[in-house]
């Protein structure tokens, strides 16, 4: 699958964009970017909309809110596999987790079956993870 390079507060990230989905790599710089980075998820969700918009020539119908909690729901429970992979009986869930969580396949509602979980906690986005959503 090739990527695109999205910059965003100086991290090098990889997204892919298709009609309907945006599709971001679940890598160091990502995880980097949300360790160090106050509102990190809401500031890549906010840039990659407007790169899809530039990409696909049409707005990309997911709320800035949805798209960074979506993004958190991702990295979160992968860095948590990837640290309990070499663990005795956990390795197999592990993989069950990493396979599920690389690359985040964000889509519209039309074309994703989890959307509604994403929209449904956005409203809640600050409470849940203190960004302050744009």
């Amino acid at each position: 699958m090739s990527y695109n390079t999205i910059y965003v507060n100086g991290y090098a990230l990889s997204a892919k964009f298709e009609s309907k989905v945006i599709r971001i790599k679940n890598d160091n710089a990502l995880k980097n970017m949300l360790t160090n980075t106050s509102n990190g998820s809401t500031d890549i969700a906010y840039t990659l909309k407007q790169e899809y918009r530039k990409a696909i020539g049409e707005t990309i119908k997911i709320s800035t809110s949805s798209l960074a909690v979506e993004i958190l729901a991702h990295v979160y429970p992968d860095k948590i596999a990837h640290a309990v992979e070499n663990i005795p009986g956990l390795g197999h869930l592990a993989d069950k987790v990493i396979a599920h969580t690389d690359p985040i396949d964000c889509g519209e509602l039309s074309v994703d079956s989890n959307r509604w979980i994403w929209d449904t906690i956005a409203p809640f986005h600050k409470m849940i993870f203190g960004d302050i959503v744009g």
